[in-house]
């Protein structure tokens, strides 16, 4: 089987971003490959037998590196870095999918796996489209027969998947085994790949504090009687009630 995995960034530790006025600011030395990109790669090389497993991420800098020589680690077969498209913007969503679309499709992939997050199910899906591939969304569970679990905010759902599909996948699907001394230092040696993205002129997203104060406002019933219609007008007036 032909797999490609999709790997980002996951903010483990508390001091991978900090704040100061209106500016955001992410340290690239406590951002590392996400735990849900970690079961998918251990996944993709569960499933492969004699194909193989492909990364590929759109991270920047040392943080690209870093996380392709970790999913390295844990087996895959090649790595691919794209420069030139931030990969936190929400706005280069539909970009980077065209992008792994144009990508994809000369290379035939049975399947196409990404870890979990709130940006990966939107361009999962445009990829998806874009490749004209199934969507299979949430799964906690895959195996060689392609029976699937998909978890969902109320219960889950279970099936059998149809192939080419485009999974996003849960830390839940497979617990990873650590690499061993050997395997890290073979993804220190392994080369790879880099392809430059000529940026567009889209305008970029600016990521900022909110560093609004807000009212306090304390109302008595007992002093009051109109308290509730105060407050519905008040949760109205901040957007929290329509």
């Amino acid at each position: 089987m032909k797999i490609a995995v999709i790997v980002k960034k996951e903010f483990l530790s508390s001091k991978a971003y900090t704040t100061h006025r209106q500016k955001v600011s992410y340290h690239d030395e406590d951002l590392f490959l996400s735990n849900s990109d970690k079961a998918a790669i251990a996944l993709a090389v569960t499933l492969k037998q004699d194909g193989q497993v492909d990364l590929f991420s759109f991270e920047n800098g040392i943080v690209g590196e870093r996380v392709l020589r970790e999913g390295l680690s844990y087996g895959a077969d090649s790595a691919t870095l794209f420069k030139g498209i931030d990969p936190d913007d929400p706005l280069k969503s539909a970009e980077i999918a065209q992008v792994l679309a144009n990508q994809f499709k000369k290379q035939d992939y049975d399947l196409i796996l990404t870890g979990e997050s709130c940006e990966s199910a939107n361009f999962a899906a445009r990829l998806a489209d874009m490749l004209a591939y199934n969507f299979y969304d949430q799964i906690s569970y895959f195996d060689a027969n392609k029976s699937f679990e998909s978890q969902l905010n109320r219960g889950s759902l279970t099936g059998t998947a149809n192939l080419p599909a485009v999974l996003t996948i849960t830390a839940a699907v497979k617990n990873p085994k650590l690499p061993s001394f050997l395997d890290m230092e073979a993804a220190q040696k392994a080369e790879i790949k880099d392809i430059e993205i000529k940026a567009s002129d889209q305008e970029k997203s600016e990521i900022i504090a909110d560093q609004r104060k807000w009212k306090k406002l304390i109302w008595n019933l007992d002093d009051e009687p109109d308290a509730v219609e105060k407050l519905v007008e008040a949760l109205k007036q901040d957007g929290i009630l329509k």
